[in-house]
């Protein structure tokens, strides 16, 4: 039985009695595969691609499209990184270190645009012509812009009034801590007495 290949990393799966004096050469190539795909941090030059770049996973063979942790360099101008082959489902930590815009895209289910500077990780699902790039951090809602009620330091004026009382913009919203509230604190027969002012 001739030698098959894993959908999603390309690592080589020596038939039964293939390769007879030989196996090791396709073993080692297999376990650097290994290697890159864990932990791998792979930089790839745009400089020369224009507006496009293939993102390639080669069955078999060390490429860029194995490695865990993309730093995407040299762009000229806004590109599109295509992750191939589309069959194959990927999970890549993106780090774009140019100065414009790149997209990541596998099929034409949905792409995701990393901007200029930014970081994310980023999976693409493998679907075939209709496969889409999911931005992992976006769903996560963990950018500042989607934290629900939190401005900027600017808009933020927290402050206390008068009568202790913390203020978000001027209106009431909190109790202060103050030595009146809390003094003689009773816990696991010892007090603690505080004075907290803010």
């Amino acid at each position: 039985m001739a030698s098959t290949y894993s959908v999603n990393t390309g690592i080589e799966l020596i038939g039964t009695g293939e390769q007879s004096g030989t196996w090791g050469a396709t073993t080692n190539t297999n376990l650097q595969i290994i290697d890159r795909a864990l932990n791998g941090v792979g930089t790839i030059d745009l400089s020369g691609s224009g507006a496009a770049h293939t993102l390639t996973t080669t069955d078999g063979t060390l490429s860029d499209g194995m490695y865990a942790v993309i730093v995407l360099s040299g762009a000229t101008e806004a590109c599109t990184v295509t992750i191939s082959p589309n069959d194959g489902d990927k999970t890549y930590i993106v780090h774009n270190n140019t100065s414009y815009t790149c997209t990541l895209t596998q099929g034409t289910g949905g792409d995701v645009a990393v901007a200029a500077g930014d970081t994310t990780i980023v999976y693409a699902d493998g679907a075939g012509a209709g496969a889409k790039v999911t931005d992992v951090v976006a769903l996560m809602n963990i950018a500042s812009s989607q934290v629900s009620g939190l401005g900027t330091a600017a808009t933020q004026d927290v402050g206390t009034s008068a009568n202790n009382v913390v203020q978000l913009n001027g209106s009431a919203q909190l109790p202060a801590v103050d030595g009146s509230n809390l003094t003689g604190v009773a816990t696991a027969g010892f007090s603690v007495a505080m004075a907290i002012a803010l």
